[in-house]
């Protein structure tokens, strides 16, 4: 009831009565509503561990006194004038780097030798004693300007055993000799680093562009095929590739290196540019939300990234994706990725294709994946893929798949699970199990 200006009361009228009810028992929306996503599990990455961890390669220079006196282990004993890099030129390096798809560049500021590419307050076995611009150079600030000019990340090693440092081997005292030291390098040349990033710990795997770590004139830079094998054994084992390039005596990186590191990113190019599975029909065996949800639909999976991805619905226990090529398609590399911020939770798995008989064939078995797995295996061909997850520590994610076609590695199966690797009739013999996975017989 409600009052006029008179104030007499007025029956509220019927009609309005029933259109208010109406309105009250009407969905506001027709649209069903969005399952969130799953929870994540531990140990998650922090945000700068998935940052280094996305990066997948960076490039390490080993230079100091060692370049000069032709060693690899530095005795701390050599005089530092030895170090005289005429034409050093940080910028060449950091280019060298990035053209190769590297973006990040770490550099020895300290090795075991002690002696320092920067101008050391704590010691004066440093540039500042060698004739380098008469002593008033600094390697490690030259190369955080270029890095920084170039957009490149910087990385810098300081090496915890001193052979020319008298306290080493004085706990207490060389621990402050230490400790100062990393506070000149953290506080004049990079960013501070995070205390609380414990739990996660990605794998990183370093080797030399060259038989040693210093650069010699006698040694020569590996083919870029057995860098290729080298990518697939770390980047493509969920590792970051750091790879050692040295600059010369010169203060430059070799011409022949920097040839090596651009065939390598062709052949890198040539394989990962275009993914075959890229306009495949997905299907999955369920789907988080049911399949009318885009959210975490299996077709995610064929886009780049990791904060898209394929989730099936809870409390199943067949996790499997069904990938059409809508035609046959040869090929020999698999590719899959989780999206590790949601953390690593693929225990074991397999790829089967569809045989001209109508049949599933295994073609190869997996384990873990994290940010990224890459499986080679004999050329396979077919047109329809089963992707089955066999065990995980929760439902599994997928991020990515993808396959493709490397015409420069030969892989056999064999009995002993040897293979074989040829670039232009150059023969690699290579005695380890490809991405930790069993190759199955077609």
């Amino acid at each position: 009831m409600k009052k006029n200006k008179n104030n007499c009361t007025k029956p509220i009228s019927q009609n309005l009565i029933l259109t208010l009810l109406a309105l009250y028992f009407i969905p506001i929306s027709n649209s069903p509503l969005k399952k969130p996503p799953p929870l994540p599990i531990l140990p998650l990455p922090s945000s700068p561990q998935l940052e280094w961890q996305l990066s997948s390669m960076a490039l390490f220079l080993h230079f100091g006194p060692n370049t000069f006196t032709d060693s690899e282990w530095g005795t701390g004993r050599a005089d530092p004038r030895v170090f005289n890099p005429t034409r050093l030129n940080a910028s060449q390096w950091v280019h060298a780097a990035k053209s190769a798809g590297f973006n990040r560049v770490i550099l020895t500021a300290k090795h075991h030798d002690g002696f320092c590419l920067w101008p050391s307050e704590y010691t004066d076995y440093s540039v500042k004693s060698s004739e380098w611009k008469n002593g008033t150079g600094d390697v490690v600030a030259e190369l955080a300007l270029a890095a920084k000019e170039a957009g490149v990340d910087l990385g810098l090693y300081l090496s915890p055993w001193d052979r020319h440092e008298p306290s080493y081997g004085k706990t207490l005292e060389y621990n402050e000799f230490y400790m100062a030291q990393m506070a000149e390098l953290l506080t004049r040349y990079s960013q501070g680093g995070d205390p609380h990033g414990h739990d996660w710990v990605p794998a990183e795997c370093d080797v030399s562009i060259r038989r040693g770590w210093f650069w010699h004139a006698s040694e020569a830079p590996k083919s870029a095929v057995e860098l290729l094998d080298l990518y697939y054994k770390s980047v493509g084992r969920n590792c970051l590739l750091l790879l050692n390039v040295p600059p010369n005596s010169s203060g430059l990186i070799s011409a022949e290196d920097i040839q090596v590191l651009q065939e390598f990113s062709d052949l890198r190019k040539s394989i990962f540019s275009y993914n075959l599975a890229e306009n495949a029909l997905v299907s999955a065996s369920s789907t988080r939300g049911g399949i009318s949800s885009s959210q975490f639909d299996p077709h995610n999976v064929m886009k780049e990234g990791i904060y898209t991805y394929w989730a099936p619905e809870e409390n199943q226990s067949d996790w499997t994706l069904l990938i059409n090529l809508q035609e046959p398609v040869s090929f020999n590399v698999l590719q899959v990725q989780e999206p590790i911020h949601m953390g690593q939770r693929i225990i074991k798995f397999h790829l089967d294709i569809l045989n001209e008989e109508g049949t599933w064939k295994k073609v190869i078995n997996g384990t873990t994946v994290g940010y990224q797995r890459l499986l080679q295996f004999p050329t396979v061909k077919s047109q329809q893929l089963r992707f089955v997850i066999d065990k995980s520590r929760a439902e599994p994610l997928i991020s990515h798949s993808g396959i493709y076609m490397d015409k420069f590695s030969i892989v056999s199966s064999m009995s002993d699970s040897t293979s074989q690797t040829s670039l232009n009739g150059s023969h690699i013999l290579q005695k380890s199990m490809f991405n930790h996975s069993e190759i199955a017989a077609i």
